[in-house]
């Protein structure tokens, strides 16, 4: 028998099958742009075709187990809409002139520092 450590969802004993999550690494190329209302553009584009493929997900979720399962993908949409991610990764494309892609990555990647610096475990996992 294995035994795994980690940080619990709940409070008691679980045992059974574990998955164990493994990250893995995507390479986001970084490009410098010329038009960067074009890529504001497309990202705005990006972004609100995403929120209605997650709508989508959450009504099939909710019709096939329950609103309260189906709830996750709320919080899938609200990331994508939240102001100060969304000011960050615009700023980013403005004043640094680089690709969607690569603004998203590093408003992500600067955010995720930010609650792994906070003091709160539950943040920081």
């Amino acid at each position: 028998m294995r035994k795994l450590k980690g940080i619990p969802a709940s409070p008691g004993i679980a045992s059974g099958p574990a998955y164990i999550f493994q990250v893995t690494e995507l390479t986001i190329e970084k490009k410098t742009i010329s038009d960067t209302s074009a890529e504001l553009k497309r990202f705005e584009e990006a972004t609100h075709s995403a929120i209605q493929q997650i709508n989508a997900i959450r009504e099939k979720a909710e019709s096939e187990t329950s609103s309260e399962e189906a709830a996750i993908f709320d919080a899938h949409a609200m990331f994508l809409q939240d102001p100060t991610l969304i000011d960050a990764i615009r700023q980013a494309i403005g004043k640094n002139a680089i690709n969607a892609e690569a603004a998203v990555n590093e408003a992500i990647e600067t955010h995720a520092q930010t609650l792994e610096r906070l003091e709160d475990e539950y943040f920081r996992a």
